[in-house]
C-alpha cells in the first residue's frame, strides 16, 4: 500500500504561499537580469524563491530529493519538483501572467502538485485521483465538445520552430489562440475551464510535471504530440512536448490535435 503524503501536501501548500513574498517584493521593480545557457533569463528572485522552498523541504523531509530549475537536482525516488518563477519572461517585465509551480513526485509517478499566482493570490492544487482545486474548492475543465468553439493556447518558441511550422500554422489559421508566457499560469486556465487546449513544445520537467497532474484532476488529457501517454524520465535534461486537451472534446475532434508518426 502506497504510502500517503497528504501532510507533505499541506506542507507544500504552506511553503509556497510563504515563498512568494519573495517574487512580490521583487515585481515591478530593478534587478539585474542574466541570461541562462539556453537563451532563457533568470533574476535573483528565482535563485532566492528556489532557495527558500529548497531549505524548507530539506529542514523538514532531508530524506526527499529535489528537482528545480535554478539549482543542482538531486533526483531520489522520492522526490521534489520545483519551479520558483514560471514566466521569468513576464515577470521581468512587470507583467502579472507568472506562476510558481510545485510536484512530489514517487517513482515515476506525481502524487500532488500546486500552481500558485502570488499577483493575485489563487492556489490551484491537486492530489492523484482526489480532483483538482482553487482555494480547496473543486474546478473543472472546459464542456466545449468541438474544436471550432475551442480557444488554444501556444507557446511563442514553439510556434516559431521550423521543425513544428506547418502543425502550428495550421492550428493558427484554423481557431482561436493566445500566446502565452507561463505554462504555470495557462495550466489553470485549463484546469478552471477557461480555454480548451494548450500546446507547448519543448518544455523543461518543471513546466509540465505539476502542470499536468493539475490538468488531469480537472478533467483533461495531456499526451505527447502523438496523442500518447506523456511519459516523464526525470532528467533535468530532457524536454517533453505536450498536448492537453479538454475530455469532452469529441473524440474524432481530438485527432486534429496530434501529429502523425
Amino acid at each position: 500500500m502506497q504510502k500517503d503524503f497528504h501532510q507533505e501536501f499541506e506542507l507544500a501548500k504552506k511553503v509556497i504561499v510563504e515563498a512568494s513574498n519573495i517574487p512580490l517584493k521583487y515585481f515591478n521593480t530593478h534587478f539585474e537580469i542574466e541570461k541562462k545557457r539556453d537563451n532563457s533569463i533568470v533574476t535573483i528572485a528565482d535563485k532566492e524563491t528556489e532557495s527558500y522552498i529548497r531549505s524548507a523541504f530539506d529542514h523538514t523531509y532531508p530524506q526527499y530529493g529535489f528537482i528545480g530549475e535554478e539549482s543542482d537536482v538531486n533526483e531520489k525516488s522520492i522526490s521534489w519538483i520545483v519551479d520558483p518563477i514560471d514566466g521569468t519572461a513576464a515577470f521581468a517585465r512587470s507583467l502579472p501572467e507568472f506562476g510558481m509551480a510545485i510536484a512530489l513526485k514517487v517513482e515515476k509517478e506525481i502524487i500532488f502538485s500546486l500552481i500558485y499566482l502570488p499577483t493575485s493570490q489563487q492556489l490551484f492544487s491537486a492530489y492523484k485521483n482526489e480532483g483538482a482545486t482553487l482555494q480547496d474548492k473543486r474546478i473543472s475543465s472546459s464542456k466545449v465538445t468541438h474544436l471550432n468553439e475551442a480557444l488554444f493556447s501556444l507557446h511563442g518558441s514553439s510556434i516559431k520552430s521550423e521543425k513544428y511550422k506547418e502543425y502550428f500554422e495550421t492550428i493558427i489559421q484554423n481557431y482561436p489562440i493566445r500566446v502565452a508566457l507561463s505554462v504555470a499560469v495557462e495550466s489553470t486556465h485549463m484546469a478552471s475551464g477557461k480555454i480548451e487546449c494548450l500546446i507547448k513544445f519543448n518544455q523543461a520537467l518543471w513546466d509540465i510535471a505539476p502542470e499536468s497532474l493539475l490538468m488531469q484532476e480537472a478533467g483533461i488529457d495531456v499526451t505527447d504530440e502523438f496523442g500518447d501517454p506523456l511519459i516523464f524520465d526525470f532528467n533535468k535534461e530532457s524536454r517533453y512536448n505536450f498536448v492537453a486537451s479538454t475530455q469532452s472534446l469529441l473524440t474524432e475532434e481530438k485527432t486534429k490535435l496530434y501529429l502523425k508518426r
